[in-house]
């Protein structure tokens, strides 16, 4: 049981969050030239955490009538320092991300497709082969974004 309670207390939490956050859009004043309206988007996007939170919340009870029997039958190793460099080089690189936006005549569209490229291959260890498959996400991703925000509700990029 109390294994059930740490596993459904964040995302009972994202959903509280997500339903406070749905009754703030309310206060999003209307654009002039957006058919959907300015509240669609943030509106979209927390239908998408609730939806993927109460999945969290149905598989955890799911397992835990089932057994409670995790994958594999083994627990989580803690956390080492590999680990921790990952993690420190993951932030260093969206930062980075974040900085040569802010600091650089670059255009969002290369940089975001550069950043994409680097941090799939450092999450692929570095791997050759998954350079195509990377670089077909990254091309998919980038065009998806701008199309979306660029085309669609008409947000001005960097």
């Amino acid at each position: 049981m109390k294994q059930l309670y740490k596993e459904c207390l964040m995302p009972v939490l994202i959903i509280i969050g997500s339903l406070f956050l749905w009754l703030e859009t309310n206060s999003i004043p209307p654009p002039n030239f957006e058919p959907l309206g300015a509240a669609f988007f943030p509106r979209f996007i927390l239908v998408v955490l609730i939806a993927f939170s109460a999945l969290l919340i149905v598989r955890s009870i799911w397992q835990s009538v089932r057994g409670g029997a995790r994958p594999g039958g083994h627990e989580e190793p803690p956390t080492t320092a590999r680990g921790y460099l990952r993690m420190g080089i993951t932030l260093a690189l969206l930062v980075a991300y974040v900085l040569l936006i802010i600091y650089t005549d670059i255009h969002f569209l290369i940089l975001t497709l550069c950043y994409m490229l680097i941090f799939g291959w450092y999450l692929s260890s570095w791997k050759f082969r998954t350079l195509p498959i990377i670089l077909l996400l990254a091309v998919a991703t980038t065009g998806i974004v701008y199309a979306l925000f660029g085309v669609f509700l008409g947000v001005f990029f960097p």
